[in-house]
């Protein structure tokens, strides 16, 4: 498939170059396997494993929304020239893509284009030129800028604090833990990740 370009992951969405790319090899498990991902649609058997993608529905309300904002909106912008979108505004619309499960630069741009007009307006994000109540969203470029120039150091740093400043009003956090007896008997435990209080528990 060729190479790769030379990047190893550093955080759930950054990637730093390591200068050392990889050689891809692909092995097809099925001899139509090429043709059938390629079509338009796929064919009625494989329908029931799609994961529909989540659309315009925020992963946090408006007043969280409005607090997220503006703690983003003090981070250094990493950007010299281009600033039409100001800093708060992009990292907000990236901390929430994130938090509504997307990874990808280009997923990201898709989830700004789903929120409705008053979102955007309650983001501060520009009007489109020759319209009253249209507000614009960043594109794929923007959002890559921001991403590949800004230190994402500071941003994780920053970010950290924000769900201190929500307790109790976020969706509580759990964390899975598995141990396993002399390689025969083990126990899934749900826990909530604050002060590991088990939820739910199955041994196998």
């Amino acid at each position: 498939m060729g190479w790769s370009k030379g990047y190893r992951r550093h955080r759930a969405d950054f990637y730093l170059p390591n200068e050392r790319p990889k050689r891809l090899w692909l092995r097809s498990l099925e001899p139509e396997a090429r043709p059938r991902l390629r079509a338009r649609e796929l064919p009625a058997p494989y329908r029931a494993a799609l994961v529909a993608a989540p659309s315009g529905q925020l992963p946090i309300k408006a007043p969280q929304m409005i607090s997220l904002l503006q703690l983003l909106s003090h981070a250094p912008a990493p950007r010299d020239t281009n600033t039409h979108y100001r800093i708060g505004p992009v990292l907000t619309l990236i901390a929430m893509a994130r938090l509504a499960g997307r990874r990808e630069i280009a997923a990201i741009a898709r989830f700004a284009t789903t929120l409705t007009q008053r979102q955007r307006h309650r983001l501060g994000l520009p009007l489109k030129k020759g319209t009253r109540n249209f507000h614009k969203v960043p594109g794929y470029d923007v959002f890559y800028q921001v991403l590949t120039r800004m230190n994402p150091e500071t941003f994780a740093t920053l970010l950290s604090t924000w769900p201190c400043r929500q307790a109790g009003q976020l969706p509580q956090a759990l964390a899975l833990d598995g141990k396993m007896i002399r390689d025969q008997i083990g126990l899934l435990t749900l826990a909530q990740h604050e002060d590991g209080a088990p939820q739910a528990g199955h041994g196998l």
